[in-house]
């Protein structure tokens, strides 16, 4: 799809100067998190119109390698609190999915979450 709409790819990826054009091609919003912290508040807010494609790094348990690539948010379910909301998402590299996991452990110790693109 990035290449289709001449996106500039690294070596098959995407650099993170690209994901503001990407974004502009495909027409979703762009929400930019390298200089502040993605809040379950925040999130709520943009999958009340669907799902989420998130960019950053992400760690699973038992894996000691934190990668960065993109995955789909699709859900947030539970009572707001960071440790009884759980968030799912599909990850096309992960070994199970769904893969689902409450907000603060998701937060602390799985995502760093650099861009989110949404509708």
């Amino acid at each position: 799809m990035a290449r289709a709409q001449n996106v500039p790819l690294d070596q098959g990826t995407l650099p993170d100067s690209s994901v503001p054009l990407l974004a502009r091609a495909v027409k979703l919003g762009l929400h930019d998190f390298q200089s502040r912290e993605l809040t379950l508040d925040y999130l709520a807010q943009v999958l009340a119109r669907g799902p989420v494609v998130a960019f950053g790094f992400f760690q699973y348990p038992g894996r000691t390698d934190a990668f960065k690539h993109a995955v789909a948010i699709f859900s947030l379910v539970g009572n707001g609190s960071a440790r009884n909301t759980t968030v799912s998402l599909i990850d096309p590299s992960a070994d199970v999915n769904p893969f689902s996991d409450d907000w603060e452990h998701f937060t602390d110790q799985v995502v760093d979450i650099t861009f989110l693109l949404s509708y």
